[in-house]
């Protein structure tokens, strides 16, 4: 039998204001990662902590804008302009990472901070997030799976209304499938660094190639993926992989991570001490 879920509004303040299920994940999400970053033991050696509140409120405001207007360009069927309200669902993780990266590069300019130890910075609670506002994408329906044939315990069929999934049939729960790859990537980042030498970038791009890696598999189950143009196919075995374009933006975020991490590790041998000593600590207090 497959799990059936309801309304995606929790309740409403009065007809037009409305608390959903989506944006009590978000809030959760980033109040966690604020918190975690905010109270790094390490913090006050990277940013000051009012430049830090400057640009973890830059991040939001232009992550959420650089995901929606994405799902906005390309999953939305309706007013291109309708998701860009924060009281709508949707959103797209990838437009929001590439408006991150921005801001982070601007910010950089105006802070006086080095990319590379900010970024590792904030790649390290990135994936905790995602995983837990990848529960609000569920609530709404929002990033859904594809159809199933048939209704099994791990299944879920949307039956109000106002979700932004199909109602009525049995579903991957591809929302899920991304939640928990993004806690094993926060897992994998924290135990991986606990254990092993880095140095300035490697949390960076580790994180930029595993959660590609896990959006370009994820998609193959996403009801997305069947109604994208295809930019491509290849066959294995008797099998064809058709590819979308989400999928190559998603290969390419995994191949920058790659040639970063490489990269940072031929680097490493000319790091110095100062340098190599601060991304030891890093290391022991994640």
């Amino acid at each position: 039998m497959s799990f059936i879920l309801m309304d995606p509004v929790i309740f409403k303040v009065c007809d037009s204001i409305a608390v959903h299920g989506f944006g009590l994940m978000v809030a959760i999400a980033l109040s966690v990662s604020f918190w975690l970053t905010y109270t790094h033991p390490l913090r006050k050696k990277i940013i000051c902590g009012d430049a830090l509140l400057n640009v973890l409120f830059a991040l939001v405001v232009f992550g959420v804008l650089g995901g929606k207007l994405l799902f906005a360009l390309v999953e939305w069927d309706g007013p291109w302009y309708v998701p860009l309200n924060p009281f709508v669902e949707g959103s797209s993780v990838i437009g929001s990472i590439a408006a991150i990266v921005v801001t982070v590069l601007v910010s950089s300019w105006v802070y006086k901070f080095k990319v590379a130890d900010i970024m590792d910075y904030i790649s390290s609670y990135a994936s905790l997030a995602q995983a837990i506002a990848r529960i609000g994408c569920l609530w709404a329906g929002c990033c859904h799976g594809a159809v199933v044939a048939n209704a099994a315990w791990w299944t879920v069929t949307y039956a109000h209304p106002d979700s932004l999934a199909t109602t009525g049939v049995p579903l991957h729960p591809a929302q899920l499938y991304a939640s928990f790859a993004s806690l094993i990537i926060f897992l994998a980042i924290w135990l991986f660094f606990k254990k092993t030498w880095k140095f300035p970038g490697m949390t960076m791009s580790l994180y930029f190639f595993l959660e590609g890696v896990a959006r370009f598999a994820v998609d193959f189950w996403r009801s997305s993926h069947d109604l994208a143009p295809h930019l491509f196919s290849f066959k294995i075995g008797g099998t064809v992989i058709n590819i979308v374009w989400y999928q190559a933006l998603a290969l390419c975020i995994a191949a920058i991570g790659l040639i970063g991490f490489v990269l940072t590790l031929v680097r490493g041998h000319n790091v110095n001490r100062e340098e190599i000593y601060m991304t030891r600590r890093l290391s022991d207090a994640f």
